[in-house]
């Protein structure tokens, strides 16, 4: 394989031997790594499945293959510094993902030699549509974490199991997935400042995204009787015209426009409050709503009982969680299950 070839393959699959040599060969190291990789590195761990590979230009291809490559293990000590195991699993499900794209792309040969490299031993057959062959064991070891590929409904002949070119693409992801969870977390010696400060940011953003994805669903779903019982009291408080404390004032109104409230339904409501004033509610909602750095997040349930608002009762950790439940399953308190 030439220097131009490994680095290709390098690039399509950077958990192989031939990405640990041109990593090896570089004389990375965490200690001297620069923000440019480190970002490079980030953005690794903040790819959603199944985002495609750049296109790359003819004058930048090798500069960014090699970036690329480098950025790997870095974004591997990254991950490994959050001590998050479900961003361990969405770190090697993204891999996954990405090394797919390649995977399909392979002809038989390329197959068999990620198969290899994998630690599979298939034989290539020409009989279409069957590519390949492998041992029993190999094949319930290697599809163990993919249920369409059960082993009762493949062909199965003197101890060994017969695949198609699809059957063998996913024996293949899952083993990188597989392959790419069993190295982490690794182990360093003296975290880099560089390193825990992208740590400490890649878990922001999953919390961020994951705050986002519970509320997709219930945006512009408006229930007060299933709001939790320190919001429902606020507006509730609100309704009837009876004062509220301004963080008060402040945490209904961040959780209404976190569900997805119309800003103008939010200055409507404090209306009836005393000494409304409609052009200073609407301009401090609208900052709530829409402020320099985005939409101002609720406070949390551990913040609500600083400010001497949360239910002494609650379970949850924050409003909108518990909102969201109520939506689900009915207001059913989750101990009641």
């Amino acid at each position: 394989m030439s220097v131009s070839e490994q680095l290709r393959f390098a690039y399509r699959y950077p958990f192989s031997s031939a990405a640990r040599s041109i990593v090896a060969a570089s004389g990375l190291s965490l200690g001297h790594v620069s923000e440019e990789l480190v970002g490079q590195a980030r953005s690794w761990l903040l790819r959603k499945p199944g985002e495609k590979k750049p296109v790359l230009s003819d004058s930048a291809f090798s500069r960014k293959l090699e970036e690329e490559v480098l950025s790997f293990p870095v974004a591997k000590a990254i991950v490994s510094q959050t001590n998050a195991s479900v961003l361990m699993d969405g770190f090697a499900l993204s891999v996954a993902y990405w090394c797919s794209e390649s995977v399909q792309k392979e002809d038989p040969s390329g197959l068999l030699d990620l198969a290899q490299e994998l630690g599979l031993k298939p034989d290539l057959l020409k009989a279409k549509p069957i590519l390949v062959c492998i041992l029993v064991p190999d094949f319930v070891q290697a599809a163990a974490g993919v249920s369409s590929l059960k082993l009762v409904n493949q062909r199965v002949e003197n101890g060994n199991v017969f695949l198609g070119r699809s059957e063998m693409e996913a024996v293949l992801i899952e083993l990188i997935r597989s392959r790419v969870r069993s190295s982490l977390p690794v182990k360093i010696g003296p975290v880099p400042s560089l390193i825990a400060q992208a740590a400490n940011e890649v878990v922001n953003e999953h919390k961020k995204r994951r705050k986002a994805t519970a509320l997709e669903g219930i945006q512009g779903t408006i229930v007060p009787s299933l709001f939790p019982d320190c919001m429902k009291e606020l507006y509730s408080r609100l309704q009837e015209g009876r004062n509220v404390p301004h963080l008060g004032r402040f945490s209904v109104a961040t959780f209404l426009l976190s569900i997805g409230m119309k800003s103008a339904d939010v200055v409507a409501l404090f209306a009836k409050t005393p000494n409304f004033n409609e052009k200073l509610t609407r301009y401090h909602v609208d900052r709530l709503a829409e402020g320099p750095k985005g939409k101002v997040s609720a406070p949390s349930c551990a913040k609500l009982k600083e400010y001497g608002l949360a239910c002494t009762d609650c379970r949850f950790k924050h409003p909108i969680s518990k909102y969201v439940h109520n939506l689900k399953n009915g207001g059913e308190n989750p101990a009641d299950h």
